[in-house]
């Protein structure tokens, strides 16, 4: 291996990275950040959501179920950081099974 092509390989790399480093400061694509936390305001967030689920591994396959869920949250962010939400979440959640076998 000469040595001279290994120092001329380092001289090329060293002047890549000066040019892209040089050509990323100029760059002035960039808008200034949006403060979401004005652009997205809102006093209180209700969400309610409702799911059919498929049966749990361990019960007996083709067996008859139904297996249903319910809920309901209350989304309230705080006025100084509006990222920081409290949440209340309540739901409801049935399994009901027509088999006739016992574990």
């Amino acid at each position: 291996m000469c040595h001279g092509s290994l120092q001329g390989r380092r001289q090329k790399v060293l002047l890549a990275l000066v040019f892209l480093l040089r050509s990323a400061a100029l760059g002035h694509c960039q808008l200034p950040p949006l403060d979401l936390n004005s652009y997205c305001q809102f006093p209180l967030s209700v969400g309610v959501g409702c799911q059919s689920l498929t049966s749990p591994v361990t019960y007996p396959a083709r067996s008859p179920y139904t297996f249903f869920d319910l809920g309901l949250s209350l989304r309230w962010p705080l006025p100084p950081m509006p990222v920081l939400q409290v949440t209340i979440r309540a739901g409801s959640m049935r399994f009901d099974s027509q088999s006739q076998c016992a574990r």
